[in-house]
């Protein structure tokens, strides 16, 4: 399994970029911001998903860490192939699409290619709970964020939207603005899913 490439951009046509890497070029498949970082002749670094099938390999390129876990978030989804989900990215960026899925607007996604009602409110149904269990795991393991001592689940759920992308300035305030609303929630993945919804 390819999971990065570092090489010469050869090459860019619609959502498809060549990647020389000693004289050997690899076809990867992008979204638009990830295709705004590169340009021809130039170095690039592509973090890879690998997808293999009985005859064919496709190799699909993103800028960031985020943008490829959604990618294979979005792929889970049932009706939701690699090419739709390509669509979605390059349609909404990655702290967007996060806000959408988290405030329940399956409408904005109908907005992409190929993207009908229910499969919308397919992604929104199935990946609300998965994008905040992926911002609380991961939010340990970010480089972005300095390794400190969390008191609480507020804090646990400001540190996995940092994760996600966002400010900590934005982070506390969903975080606040979740808390007010649903003063119940104690579990940081509920904290974090309720304050998606006010970002």
């Amino acid at each position: 399994m390819i999971g990065r490439l570092i090489g010469e951009v050869a090459e860019i046509v619609g959502s498809r970029v060549l990647v020389d890497i000693q004289g050997v070029g690899y076809e990867v498949y992008c979204p638009r911001s990830t295709l705004e970082e590169l340009s021809v002749g130039s170095s690039g670094r592509l973090i890879v998903h690998t997808e293999m099938k009985e005859s064919d390999i496709r190799l699909y390129g993103f800028h960031t860490m985020i943008e490829k876990q959604l990618f294979e978030f979005l792929i889970q989804v049932n009706g939701v192939g690699p090419k739709s989900a390509l669509e979605i990215l390059s349609s909404l960026e990655s702290e967007e699409l996060i806000r959408v899925i988290g405030s329940g607007e399956a409408q904005r996604l109908q907005k992409t290619k190929g993207i009908g009602k229910k499969t919308a409110e397919r992604i929104v149904l199935e990946l609300q709970d998965k994008l905040s269990t992926y911002a609380v795991e991961s939010s340990s393991l970010s480089d972005q964020i300095e390794s400190v001592r969390v008191a609480d689940s507020s804090d646990d759920s400001v540190l996995a939207l940092v994760s996600l992308g966002f400010s900590k300035n934005q982070a506390e305030l969903a975080v606040h603005k979740a808390l007010s609303e649903k003063g119940h929630l104690q579990d940081a993945g509920d904290i974090v899913k309720a304050a998606l919804a006010f970002l």
